[in-house]
């Protein structure tokens, strides 16, 4: 395959005004050197908002792996993005990540990495459909499961699988009650199980709050995919 990218590191694909905006219509793409964002509705970035779109060629770790070597960082997150987010890439960013892959958004505010798994079943490509509920301050892509069941371990308590697309488990703690929050802090459930049925729940973020009988808490995120 031919190089896609042959932009400097850290360099600025897109950049906004003040004062100015870039409207997307719906199902138009942007593609900003190999990240295609194609919304379900009219989406506007802003000069108010969004005013930078940066491109770093080279990997991020998470947990203690390094993804490909393409991070794009939004300079105001992007939080009710709806629509559709490819990833292209090419043997030269991938950096030892095969092809069974997953996006990894990161949000800013609450200093941690989401892991999105590939929608599509081409190579070169990393697809993923969000719902608007994840806010996007960087985006890359990786190895499948990077984000393990360690990063969902706390104080002896594990919650897993995360992402999770229909029953949580929650070990390692007995007589505990838990509550569940969607992105805007509502609360969706409350169980004093360790299996949780998530069947019902629209995919996205939520804020897992996991209490002991002794009523110390532990919070956990969970993608619901």
């Amino acid at each position: 395959m031919f190089p896609l990218f042959l932009t400097a590191q850290d360099s600025y694909p897109l950049t906004i005004s003040s004062g100015n905006s870039l409207i997307i219509s719906q199902g138009a793409t942007l593609n900003m050197v190999g990240m295609e964002l194609i919304p379900d509705a009219q989406y506007t970035l802003s000069g108010d908002t969004t005013s930078q779109v940066s491109l770093t060629n080279s990997a991020e770790t998470l947990n203690n792996t390094e993804t490909m070597s393409k991070v794009f960082g939004f300079e105001e997150a992007l939080t009710t993005f709806s629509g559709t987010i490819v990833y292209n890439y090419d043997d030269a960013i991938m950096n030892g990540v095969n092809h069974d892959t997953a996006l990894f958004v990161y949000d800013d505010e609450s200093s941690t990495w989401s892991e999105f798994p590939d929608q599509d079943v081409e190579d070169y490509t990393v697809t993923y459909n969000f719902d608007g509920s994840v806010p996007m301050s960087k985006l890359t892509a990786g190895g499948l499961n990077t984000l393990s069941i360690d990063e969902n371990y706390s104080y002896g308590i594990a919650v897993y699988p995360n992402p999770v697309s229909s029953t949580l488990n929650i070990t390692g703690l007995e007589n505990s009650t838990s509550h569940l929050y969607n992105s805007i802090g509502q609360l969706v459930l409350s169980s004093n199980l360790s299996t949780i049925d998530l069947n019902r729940l629209d995919r996205g973020v939520y804020i897992l709050i996991v209490e002991d009988e002794n009523k110390n808490q532990t919070n956990f995120k969970i993608l619901k995919k």
